[in-house]
């Protein structure tokens, strides 16, 4: 399977917002579930780890003293998904959402990156956060107009399929 990641305010090849489109959209009542959203949440972070410039161009994974860039325990605020830095030299806090992301995502996202600011930055640099999820309620769009320095993206499945060839004698 492969994860396509679309700007949540940008139109997409076809000109419509990604929100718009007609793409068929995970059944809910997987979303729904515990076990189910846990798992895609973790399919789609495993598809970060391969290539994290699928996200946005530039990204690359945090490196730094005694510092993890995946599922990092601040011990304060709770786990920060994914951490890393930007062409810019700044801290990009990666925060994944399985399915649709709501208003509480808002909280999370600030309580992560002031956590970043306060224990790994250095004085002046830069922090800001992604969202990323396969859809959002109107808290965030709205909340993402007063956060300048939090983006949203839109993740969407989609599988390909292909014979399987001929079977090869040993």
């Amino acid at each position: 399977a492969g994860v396509e990641l679309l700007d949540a305010d940008d139109p997409g090849a076809d000109g419509t917002l990604a929100d718009e489109s007609n793409a068929e959209r995970p059944d809910a009542a997987s979303l729904d579930s515990s076990s189910g959203a846990l798992s895609l949440e973790r399919d789609l972070e495993c598809c970060l780890l391969s290539c994290i410039s699928q996200l946005e161009p530039g990204l690359r994974f945090y490196s730094g003293e005694n510092a993890q860039y995946q599922q990092l325990d601040t011990g304060v605020v709770g786990r920060l998904d994914l951490l890393a830095t930007d062409d810019c030299g700044r801290l990009v806090v990666i925060e994944l959402k399985a399915g649709t992301a709501d208003d509480r995502v808002c909280g999370q996202i600030l309580w992560y990156t002031g956590w970043a600011k306060v224990a790994i930055a250095t004085p002046g640099r830069e922090i800001r956060g992604i969202i990323v999820a396969h859809d959002f309620t109107d808290g965030p769009r709205y909340a993402v107009e007063a956060m300048r320095q939090v983006r949203l993206k839109r993740y969407s499945i989609s599988f390909r399929f292909e014979d399987p060839g001929p079977i090869v004698s040993v």
